[in-house]
């Protein structure tokens, strides 16, 4: 008993005072609708967001060209990735899906990634939010991606619809990196043009460098 909290204690003398003044079965129905109230309470003060990252500060391990990374160093900002945690019910999960809604309507973003492998739990009404985001990001042209420990969570949340489908793939990914990887190559796709002018322009660069250095070589 040294180990029970304060609302354990609490639980417990309304169970025991319930049974006394009405009965065995409403102090159990007493006790599991309080429990509940205690579980929603505490998991409430969890914050479901841990972490909230682009591809300006956060990259996958590709190797890139120098074209490329000078791409998502410029537009990295345009992608963000969020690292839930806990267990994502109707209170939590419609903190993230406000989150998420207000930031895509105060910038400009290709892709979003949710990042699943912290999260311990899903229950339906969290699902029905995650299909709330991705509705919105349909609106504003926005791909939806997932990071999950498991092939079923990802199965989960196809089935209402919450994640972008390319190429009849869902876009989740048992790997973070990899999901981190096709965030990447949406802003990449985009600016595919600049990426190859960045690239003929870096290969001239090379070449007039070079000359200049026989130049100075032959001069020599």
């Amino acid at each position: 008993m040294r180990s029970f909290r304060a609302p354990d204690y609490a639980v417990v003398c309304i169970i025991l005072v319930t049974v006394i003044a009405f009965g065995f079965m409403q102090g159990i129905v007493a006790g599991i609708l309080l429990t509940v109230l205690v579980f929603v309470l505490r998991y409430s003060a969890i914050p479901p967001i841990q972490e909230r990252y682009s591809p300006v500060d956060h990259r996958s391990s590709v190797e890139r060209s120098v074209a490329a990374d000078k791409v998502l160093e410029q537009h990295g900002g345009e992608a963000l990735g969020y690292v839930l945690q806990g267990c994502l019910f109707f209170g939590t999960a419609n903190t993230i899906r406000d989150t998420i809604r207000d930031s895509i309507e105060s910038g400009s973003y290709g892709a979003i990634l949710l990042d699943l492998r912290r999260v311990t739990g899903i229950d339906v009404s969290a699902l029905n939010a995650f299909a709330q985001v991705k509705q919105i990001c349909d609106v504003h042209g926005i791909r939806l991606l997932y990071a999950c420990n498991d092939e079923e969570t990802g199965d989960k949340l196809v089935a209402p619809g919450a994640v972008s489908i390319v190429d009849d793939q869902p876009q989740f990914f048992l790997q973070a990196d990899f999901a981190i990887e096709q965030m990447e190559a949406v802003l990449l796709d985009k600016y595919a043009n600049h990426s190859r002018a960045a690239s003929v322009r870096s290969q001239l660069m090379d070449i007039l460098e070079n000359e200049k250095r026989c130049r100075r070589c032959s001069m020599s």
